[in-house]
């Protein structure tokens, strides 16, 4: 029989961003395909918590960070695309921050780029489509992936109305939280999710309705 320390180090892992409405559904869909849950948290929580404690039961409603482990990724992909409900999209990178200044969250958006751009599951001479409500952080990620790819000829293009992939950037502000009630309205900091999906990258549950 398999430990929780083999399926914590063997099997791979991802992390999804969910809004799990019912701990109790989510914890019962997740094995259905064959996804172990190794954390779960409200993003909008302080990010370092007592050691020991993985699974926060505060407030369903939130958007949350689900840390999952599996023999096969696809089965990310089928829960993804199989669960609406749970509004389910795997994080491609993400980092917590006190604030969204430049030099502050500069190592996030150049990696993301980077990695973005040299994905080897990337389909021809994709076209990405940059999105965010923020819109500083939105042309800060653009300007960085169109420095990367001229310098290392990565031989991709950038437009918002034909593409093949999108890069959607999420900005969280984090609070303390009391089961379903925000403590106070003191800003903790921000969390910054990015989220790629598009043409073979079935990453975003609402991909169905996209039109990519």
């Amino acid at each position: 029989m398999l430990t929780e320390h083999q399926i914590e180090t063997e099997w791979e892992v991802a992390k999804l961003l969910v809004n799990p409405d019912s701990y109790k559904m989510l914890l019962y869909i997740l094995p259905k395909y064959d996804l172990y849950l190794q954390s779960l948290q409200p993003i909008t929580l302080r990010p370092l918590q007592p050691q020991g404690t993985r699974i926060y039961f505060r407030s369903p409603s939130l958007m949350h960070i689900a840390t999952v482990r599996t023999q096969n990724t696809d089965n990310v992909v089928n829960f993804i695309l199989s669960e609406p409900r749970f509004k389910a999209s795997r994080i491609f990178k993400h980092g917590f921050y006190k604030s969204l200044e430049e030099d502050k969250i500069i190592g996030l958006v150049a990696n993301t780029a980077k990695n973005m751009l040299g994905l080897e599951d990337l389909v021809g001479n994709p076209i990405f489509r940059i999105t965010s409500l923020n819109k500083e952080l939105r042309d800060l990620f653009y300007r960085m992936a169109v420095k990367f790819n001229e310098e290392d000829n990565f031989g991709c293009g950038f437009d918002y109305d034909k593409y093949d992939y999108t890069l959607d950037i999420r900005v969280y502000k984090r609070f303390a939280t009391r089961r379903d009630t925000y403590i106070g309205d003191q800003n903790l900091g921000y969390t910054v999710v990015t989220i790629l999906y598009g043409s073979n990258l079935y990453n975003y549950w609402n991909m169905k309705k996209e039109k990519v």
